[in-house]
């Protein structure tokens, strides 16, 4: 436990739950299955590791999100996320959140190949 310089606050233990799901399109083509784009959802609960009058700062949030392949190289990818932080009852400060993500995904461009010894 640390004590900070704001009064009647200090760190103690932290811990988050997350659950979510995810649905993903593939299709079949020359034998290979290939995802083509994949969406999802997630809520989650997390208790802060700062304490303020002897209370948790909570944060609970919902995220949807969804991405897809471009090419066999890259992906995109997007999600946004609405939550609350804080509780204005506990003597804390109360943020309602909206957070959008964009996500480019470069994938490993191997260079070798069977015949050169990649997959040794």
């Amino acid at each position: 436990m640390q004590k900070l310089a704001y009064q009647n606050s200090y760190t103690k233990d932290a811990y988050g739950i997350n659950i979510g799901m995810e649905y993903s399109k593939k299709v079949l083509i020359q034998n290979r299955e290939l995802e083509k784009y994949y969406l999802a959802w997630g809520v989650k609960m997390a208790q802060s590791y700062l304490v303020i009058s002897n209370s948790h700062i909570n944060d609970y949030a919902i995220t949807f999100g969804g991405g897809k392949n471009i090419s066999r190289f890259m992906s995109v990818n997007a999600a946004i996320e609405a939550g609350t932080r804080g509780k204005v009852s506990l003597n804390q400060i109360q943020e309602n959140y909206v957070q959008f993500n964009v996500g480019l995904t470069l994938k490993d461009i191997w260079l070798g190949t069977k015949k050169f010894g990649r997959f040794n």
